[in-house]
């Protein structure tokens, strides 16, 4: 009678293993890494008001007498940010009395309407306005509107640098018909707040 249980329990140790499983442990593979995505530019918000100098070159062509020569000033503006479009406005002080062969303190007032696509840290710009030029030792004024593209880069929150070339055709305001233009390559820095 012990035989049999003897063999059965024998049987039954035999095959204890096999009802474990497999003691191996298992390999697996090493879990492939998603893939990442390029960054994205940091988002801007344009909105606000801003001030700052600028310093470029201008070029005038008065009757076929051109003048050329620095310019400098001060500007204050206001954006808006929609999302992707960007529009606002500007007003610029320019001292242009270095320019060779102007005779007199000469400055020009501009307004001008900005839109702009936001592209993260850089705002492309159309601009559009008006321009008022005075001579102050002659007391010579001219007015005329003003087209342009710029470009608009923040270095931070509050700091940009800008780039503007401008376009203008300014009539003299003595009731004449004569008029001159004036080309304008600039460089900015603005602090918004």
């Amino acid at each position: 009678m012990f035989r049999p249980l003897l063999t059965a329990c024998a049987a039954l140790a035999l095959a204890a293993p096999a009802f474990a499983g497999d003691l191996t442990v298992p390999v697996t593979e090493p879990a492939l890494a998603a893939p990442v995505a390029a960054p994205l530019p940091p988002a801007t918000d344009w909105s606000g008001f801003y001030l700052g100098a600028q310093t470029g070159l201008v070029d005038l062509d008065d009757a076929g007498t051109g003048y050329s020569g620095p310019v400098y000033g001060a500007h204050l503006g206001y954006l808006r940010d929609f999302g992707s479009l960007v529009a606002g406005g500007e007003l610029r002080y320019d001292d242009i009395s270095a320019l060779r062969g102007v005779a007199g303190r000469v400055t020009v007032l501009t307004g001008e309407l900005r839109l702009g696509y936001d592209m993260g840290r850089l705002l492309p710009y159309v601009a559009v306005g008006a321009a008022r030029a005075n001579n102050h030792d002659i007391g010579v004024s001219a007015t005329g509107p003003v087209y342009g593209l710029g470009a608009d880069f923040a270095l931070s929150d509050q700091w940009r640098l800008g780039a503007e070339a401008t376009h203008s055709d300014l009539g003299y305001d003595d009731g004449t018909a004569s008029s001159f233009t004036a080309t304008n390559l600039g460089l900015s820095v603005s602090f918004s707040f």
